[in-house]
């Protein structure tokens, strides 16, 4: 007896991926977070301060 929909495979049968990637053992996505993160920040002071004094800009 075939329970849901055919073709589509149960849970406990799936293999799970490895938790890391190639990209994250050599640092390149830890790099990327910062980067990202640095630019969020810049964009963020300068929003504050454009903000706080408009006459500025």
């Amino acid at each position: 007896m075939v329970r849901g929909r055919p073709g589509i495979r149960p849970a406990a049968d799936r293999e799970l991926r490895g938790v890391r990637t190639a990209a994250a053992r050599s640092g390149q996505t830890v790099i990327t977070n910062i980067v990202g993160g640095l630019i969020a920040l810049v964009l963020l002071v300068y929003l504050v301060i454009a903000l706080l004094r408009p006459e500025r800009f």
